[in-house]
C-alpha cells in the first residue's frame, strides 16, 4: 500500500538522520545538528518572538507548526506536500530534534570508542523504533487512495469539498461513519433486495476483520515499545551485587 511506502521512505530518512550518517546534520558534530534544526524552524515556522529578535524577517504563514500536534493529526488527510513536510518536521521535534554527533575515524579505533559505538547502536535502534511508529501515522494520512463514487458522495453530503483521493485513515473513517450517519446510505439500504443486503453485510464483516488485523499489528508494535522501555529501565537500574576485580589473564605453562 502506498501509505506504508511513504512511511517507510520517511522512516529511512529519519534513520539516517538519527545515525548521523554522511550528509546528515550531526555528521560533523552536534553543534551542526542544532544549527540545522534551528534554521529549519526559522525558514518555515518562524513566530512573532523569532521575528522580534531579528532571527527572521517576519512570522511565517504557519508559525510554530513544527511543534503543534495538529500538524500531525489535525485532519484525516494532509492537504498537500507542504502539510506532509510539516508533519514530518513535527515528528522530528517530537522524537529526536538533534541527533548526537557521529562516531568517526580515530574515535572508533580505541576500546573506549568501541564501547561508545555499542551504546550508540542501542540508542539508534530505540530511536528508530520510536520515530518509525510516528512515521507510519504520517503515511496513513497521505492522499494515496482513490475514493469510490459512494465515498465521494458521502463527503459531499456532510458538506466537505469534493475530492477524488483520500488517505488510508480517511477512507477507513468514511467507511465506518457513512454506515451510521449517511442519509443516502440509509435510504439505499431500505430499498435493497435481500441479496444486496447480504453483500453489504459481507463487506462490513470483511472491513471489521481488516480493522481487527490492523489493531493486532499495532498491538505488536506497542508491545515492542513496552519491551524496549522495560529493558531500558532494567539496564538503568541494574547494580551488580558484588564488584568483581578484573580477571588476570596469564598464559598457561
Amino acid at each position: 500500500m502506498q501509505a506504508f511506502t511513504v512511511a517507510a521512505t520517511i522512516a529511512k530518512i529519519h534513520d539516517l538522520r538519527g545515525e548521523a550518517g554522511p550528509n546528515m546534520p550531526s555528521y560533523y558534530g552536534q553543534a551542526q545538528g542544532i544549527a540545522s534544526i534551528s534554521q529549519e524552524h526559522l525558514s518555515y515556522y518562524c513566530d512573532a518572538n523569532d521575528a522580534a529578535a531579528g532571527l527572521c524577517t517576519g512570522a511565517s504563514n504557519t508559525p510554530d507548526a513544527d511543534q503543534q500536534f495538529s500538524s500531525l493529526f489535525g485532519s484525516a488527510m494532509y492537504a498537500d506536500q507542504n502539510a506532509v513536510n510539516t508533519a514530518k518536521d513535527y515528528a522530528i521535534n517530537l522524537i529526536e530534534p538533534v541527533a548526537p554527533a557521529a562516531l568517526r575515524g580515530d574515535q572508533l579505533a580505541s576500546a573506549a570508542g568501541q564501547d561508545a559505538a555499542v551504546r550508540r547502536r542501542s540508542y539508534n535502534a530505540r530511536m528508530s523504533l520510536a520515530q518509525s511508529f510516528v512515521d507510519q501515522e504520517i503515511g496513513m494520512q497521505t492522499p494515496s487512495v482513490p475514493l469510490t463514487t459512494l465515498q465521494q458522495q458521502y463527503l459531499t453530503n456532510i458538506g466537505l469539498p469534493s475530492q477524488t483521493n483520500g488517505s488510508w485513515l480517511q477512507v477507513l473513517q468514511i467507511e465506518s461513519e457513512r454506515r451510521i450517519s449517511d442519509v443516502t446510505w440509509a435510504a439505499t439500504l431500505q430499498s435493497m433486495p435481500p441479496a444486496s443486503v447480504e453483500r453489504e453485510i459481507a463487506i462490513e464483516l470483511a472491513l471489521s476483520n481488516y480493522l481487527q488485523f490492523q489493531i493486532f499489528k499495532m498491538g505488536l508494535q506497542h508491545t515492542t515499545i513496552s519491551a524496549t522501555q522495560l529493558a531500558h529501565t532494567v539496564e538503568r537500574d541494574f547494580q551488580p551485587t558484588v564488584r568483581m576485580p578484573t580477571p588476570s589473564m596469564q598464559a598457561a605453562n
